[in-house]
């Protein structure tokens, strides 16, 4: 499809710091939300203390003591943004939601109606700003194309409104850092594609948009590929995937009469699944795909909501359902005065903007990643069954504890079929083994043997006890092992007891290791000696001693 010569007229709405007011936290609070052991969205205060995206936990938590750590949620994120979405349906009907707390439309119609862009603009950040009650900052954004309209938005005041002209955008774009190429909500592989391609440019000395723009797009074809391509058409102001002038077909419209009418936003997102599943079947049976579809929910009442929701990449069954569940999620608990007086009667998907399907890549090794899907979708409809939230998986973090290290989150916050990747065994294991060594040895930094103070050695336990298994730790003697303040054993540990059980003999041990941490906080200071003990009976833990209590917190299996 031959690309227009200049995008449409956007405005971009975001609003910043949205996962931490998803979490119930305020500006003033100093709050984080933490993904993977990196910030991805802080309140205002903390953000004023220099904790900002992209920065590494521990490090967040040094810049700011007392830092709040939170997990995502993306419902309640959903939930919380009804009321801005409300509030923008005044001043038009087509609003696509680019993710909870971010949001687009076109702006050709609005801002004729409401005197020109800016003026259009200035008031979609002030009815925002009323609407969300200074909970966080409003930033709108318009321009030609989706990118620079983006990059508008990052640039305003809070509150406020940055509008560039039309057929402006490539100048605009222009002076801006070649790394702003790199951002973006992208899948970490082609997020991945476009760092490395930033990398090189920067090598090469393009260091700006405009240098990159002015470049012949054969050229970067040749040297990047198709993930190139999407970067040259974002900094000369153009739109990668342009809207097709057609409607798609009336066919491929999915709808279920819900007969009696639902009232439990869980009993419609369990009909929402099938109805997903049945809408991306439909596609796949044609051979395209979809980036952005709109879910339509009626009432018996004769009440009705129609939703935009956009994707960058085509949209699965479980992302569409995902997204019927926030929008029922939001209309049915929100604020009393938006809720609709009767029961849901009719769910309906349809698509609004479909392309020729790109297939799937398998991996490397040949892995069946339609597996991992069909898996994925059996856990979706046990949530249907069960509830959202209760279904869980793990995540490793950040922490020297083994209970901090790893812990539990809800699967609907993570994607299954991207964690589902993995190496080959044996090369897995080769890799971990030499991890572990580096770990267990220290950590090389300029030719000197670096150590993490409290670290506990790898490999890492395989058991956590929750709670704790109380124990006392002998001395040849059949004395209690002190440790004094600065981590010192008195005598070297020979006996362990539980209670009720013949004490066992402890035939190796190393440690101790002092750990003390959050000191600038009474109420969460840890102070305590933890060691490794391999038992008589082959069993190998992890006990810690606090306050003269020992304790078993982890074993080997």
């Amino acid at each position: 499809m031959p690309l227009p010569e200049m995008a449409e007229r956007l405005t971009v709405v975001s609003c910043r710091s949205w996962p931490v007011v998803g979490c119930g936290y305020q500006p003033h609070d100093v709050a984080a939300v933490v993904v993977a052991n990196r910030v991805i969205a802080s309140s205002l205060v903390a953000e004023q203390l220099g904790v900002v995206a992209g920065l590494r936990r521990r490090e967040a938590q040094r810049r700011a003591p007392g830092l709040i750590i939170l997990s995502p949620d993306l419902a309640a994120e959903a939930r919380a943004f009804e009321p801005v979405l409300r509030v923008l349906d005044d001043l038009t009907p087509r609003i696509e939601i680019d993710k909870p707390g971010q949001c687009s439309f076109l702006t050709r119609g609005p801002s004729r109606y409401f005197g020109g862009d800016q003026a259009m603009s200035e008031r979609a950040a002030r009815v925002i700003s009323d609407a969300i009650g200074g909970s966080t900052s409003v930033h709108v954004g318009t321009a030609d194309g989706r990118f620079a309209a983006l990059r508008a938005a990052a640039l305003a005041e809070p509150n406020r409104a940055r509008v560039v002209p039309a057929g402006a955008s490539a100048a605009f774009l222009s002076p801006l850092p070649i790394g702003l190429l790199a951002g973006g909500d992208q899948d970490p592989a082609k997020r991945k594609q476009l760092e490395d391609m930033v990398d090189v440019l920067s090598r090469l000395g393009l260091s700006s948009l405009g240098a990159f723009a002015d470049l012949e797009a054969g050229d970067v074809i040749a040297r990047f590929g198709a993930a190139g391509v999407r970067a040259h058409l974002w900094a000369r102001g153009l739109d990668d995937r342009p809207g097709s002038p057609e409607d798609p077909p009336a066919e491929l419209e999915v709808a279920i009469d819900l007969d009696p009418p639902v009232l439990r936003v869980d009993q419609a997102a369990f009909v929402a699944k099938a109805l997903a599943e049945e809408f991306i079947r439909k596609l796949n049976a044609r051979g395209i795909s979809c980036a952005r579809v709109a879910i339509g929910v009626e009432t018996e009442h004769g009440e009705s909501q129609l939703r935009l929701w956009r994707s960058e990449e085509a949209f699965s069954a479980s992302a569409i359902s995902d997204r019927m569940r926030w929008q029922l999620d939001g209309w049915l608990s929100g604020p009393v005065r938006l809720r609709p007086t009767g029961g849901l009667s009719r769910l309906v998907v349809r698509p609004d903007d479909i392309s020729v399907a790109a297939g799937r890549q398998l991996g490397f090794w040949g892995e069946q990643t339609g597996l991992a899907e069909r898996a994925a979708r059996s856990i979706a409809r046990v949530q249907g069954i069960i509830g959202v939230g209760v279904a869980r998986v793990p995540e490793v973090r950040g922490g020297r504890s083994p209970s901090d290290r790893v812990v539990s989150i809800a699967v609907e916050s993570v994607d299954l079929v991207e964690r589902s990747t993995a190496p080959d065994r044996k090369a897995g294991g080769q890799v971990a083994s030499a991890i572990a060594g580096v770990v267990a040895e220290g950590l090389l930094v300029d030719g000197v043997t670096q150590r993490w103070i409290g670290e506990l050695p790898a490999p890492a336990p395989t058991t956590v006890h929750s709670p704790s298994i109380m124990i006392d730790v002998l001395d040849a003697n059949e004395q209690p092992v002190m440790v004094s303040g600065r981590g010192i054993m008195i005598a070297e540990p020979a006996w362990l007891v539980l209670a009720r059980q013949a004490p066992l003999a402890i035939q190796g041990w190393s440690g101790p290791w002092l750990l003390d941490e959050c000191w600038w906080q009474p109420e969460r200071r840890r102070r305590q000696v933890r060691m490794q003990l391999v038992l008589a009976d082959g069993r190998a833990i992890v006990a810690t001693c606090q306050q003269g209590q020992w304790a078993i917190v982890a074993s080997y299996d």
